[in-house]
């Protein structure tokens, strides 16, 4: 009995370890994802997947593709649609378009069933690969005057009251990878070398309000 014990032990540690591994990898991936199924819609996506549409990961939580996305042909999008349904291993892309930062955006998905015996409902992959990243030109999220998500004013708040990583990964409920993530876009975004810059930056551009403490965005 010790032994089927220690043996089931090991398996469940092992599955976890396995679990946080790939949701570091998840969150870490540089390529739009988002997983989800036919039933129940998106049950998760990437930082990328999210800052692509400018809204919130948790936001897009139950959310159907066909409620974010535009597909440029309809009838093939309801075909795949209709296949994907029937949980048939199966890979397809088509073209979509979406608003994001208020510009229409365009890009190719890429839908893929996954083989899962575990779940009565196959789970599907989604890859986003945006027409800017193809042709090297700065997506329209990426102008200083662009509005922060929701997800971003709470960090950047964070970060002016002095919040170390793991202190904001635990108040939003986000892995470490997604915060560095979601900072590293900030400093990209407003040209800051490091983090007391950003909030420097964040002040004089009218982010953070001047007369709140803590730090609130506005």
């Amino acid at each position: 009995m010790g032994v089927i014990v220690s043996r089931r032990f090991n398996s469940e540690t092992g599955e976890a370890v396995w679990r946080n591994r790939f949701a570091s990898l998840f969150d870490r991936c540089p390529l739009p994802t988002a997983i989800g199924t036919s039933a129940s819609g998106v049950l998760d996506v990437n930082p990328a997947f999210a800052s692509a549409l400018d809204l919130n990961r948790w936001a897009l939580r139950g959310k159907r593709l066909h409620e974010l996305f535009e597909a440029e042909d309809e009838a093939a999008a309801t075909q795949i649609a209709d296949v994907l349904h029937g949980d048939r291993r199966a890979r397809y892309s088509l073209r979509v378009r979406w608003t994001g930062c208020g510009n229409v955006r365009s890009g190719e998905m890429t839908l893929e069933v996954v083989n899962d015996s575990v779940h009565d409902t196959q789970p599907i992959l989604a890859f986003l690969n945006e027409d800017a990243a193809q042709t090297g030109q700065a997506p329209p999220c990426a102008g200083p005057k662009a509005a922060l998500t929701e997800q971003q004013k709470k960090i950047l708040a964070l970060v002016a009251a002095g919040a170390t990583t793991a202190l904001i990964s635990r108040k939003l409920n986000l892995t470490a990878d997604g915060v560095n993530y979601h900072v590293a876009q900030l400093l990209r975004r407003y040209e800051a070398p490091n983090r007391p810059t950003l909030i420097a930056k964040a002040y004089v551009l009218g982010l953070l309000d001047v007369h709140a403490w803590p730090p609130a965005a506005q």
